[in-house]
């Protein structure tokens, strides 16, 4: 995991007042930062599997549940919040971020209908 993305490309993020340069002043704001829970878990199949399961008690059908549940925005991407959400209505009671991870193998920040009828 961690980061895989090009370095310049996280200082550029953080010289957000494009000094040119860094100073620990521009490091204050990750002290302030709380992650979503997402990025500090660790993908959890059996919660994925309850989470899955869950659907399936409540909506009968994957596809059904992703109309209703996942994919409000009929956007045919489920992101974070929208997975959060879903869970709450459900009551998943677990390990949602790992959940979350689990079914977001690509770590693309969405899952799909795909993803979830695996």
């Amino acid at each position: 995991r961690g980061f895989t993305r090009k370095v310049k490309l996280l200082a550029m993020w953080l010289d957000w007042d494009e000094k040119k340069y860094l100073q620990v002043e521009d490091f204050y704001v990750l002290d302030l930062w709380r992650p979503p829970a997402w990025l500090t878990a660790t993908p959890n199949q059996k919660a994925a599997d309850e989470f899955k399961q869950l659907l399936l008690n409540r909506y009968g059908h994957y596809l059904k549940a992703w109309r209703s549940a996942l994919d409000k925005d009929n956007s045919n991407s489920c992101n974070w919040h929208e997975f959060q959400e879903a869970a709450k209505h459900i009551k998943l009671s677990g390990d949602v971020a790992g959940a979350w991870l689990a079914l977001d193998e690509d770590l693309s920040g969405f899952i799909s209908l795909n993803e979830i009828d695996a």
